[in-house]
């Protein structure tokens, strides 16, 4: 595989995608609140802004969340192949068989 798409992440930056959802939402709230005070000049401008401040803040949350579910199923699964994996007990089986084979054969000459 290419080990370009075989590396992660810092496991810090996924918390970077995290805080910055909530920081959008943060935002989002806060226009809204001006919007309700009567505060701002543009009602329209920051209604349409604080959705979308909604609308990605909520993506990148749960982007990470979703990759954060597929991490930990990934590991449950790899933990599981390992424990129930007979062919890599024989495998090791066989690479300890394979140096006795050898002296057999030398023997035998």
């Amino acid at each position: 595989m290419n080990q370009e798409h075989d590396r992660k992440p810092p496991a810090g930056a996924n918390w970077i995608w995290v805080m910055g959802g909530c920081y959008l939402l943060y935002l989002a709230v806060s226009m809204l609140m001006r919007v309700y005070d009567g505060t701002t000049e543009m009602v329209g401008v920051s209604i349409v802004g604080a959705v979308v401040f909604i609308v990605c803040g909520i993506g990148m949350i749960w982007r990470e969340w979703r990759n954060d579910r597929r991490a930990k199923e990934e590991r449950r699964r790899r933990r599981l192949e390992e424990a129930d994996d007979p062919e890599a007990e024989e495998a090791d089986g066989e690479a300890d068989e394979a140096p006795e084979a050898f002296e057999d054969e030398e023997e035998e000459r």
